[in-house]
């Protein structure tokens, strides 16, 4: 495959329009990721990262991951995602138009995960 320590580097569009991701696929093959954000989205990823005790952007990526992938398999199954105020039995449903895709797409393609 690789050298040991070899790198290279490809540029890749990213979903979000003509932002930019640049990936590169290190020798011990792990992907290094560089993401463009606004001061402000940095701020909201650090406060996260406070609350949840989080010391790194890799941990704060692998548990959103975890979550949008459950919730992403949730809605693909015809579920609601929500949260449940359990003192009055009162929930919300989440809205992300990113769920709302995940979901018709699967129901187009007649797409069912395994329960």
């Amino acid at each position: 495959m690789y050298k040991k320590g070899e790198t290279f580097f490809r540029n890749v569009l990213a979903s979000s329009g003509s932002r930019m991701i640049k990936a590169a696929v290190m020798a011990n093959n792990t992907v290094r990721i560089q993401l463009d954000v606004s001061p402000t989205k940095l701020a909201e990823i650090e406060e996260l990262m406070r609350d949840c005790g989080l010391t790194k952007k890799t941990d704060l990526i692998n548990n959103a991951l975890v979550l949008l992938k459950w919730a992403v398999g949730a809605v693909k199954n015809g579920r609601s995602i929500a949260s449940v105020d359990e003192t009055n039995g009162k929930y919300r449903d989440l809205e992300m138009p990113v769920l709302s895709h995940a979901a018709s797409l699967a129901a187009k393609r007649g797409e069912q995960v395994a329960k």
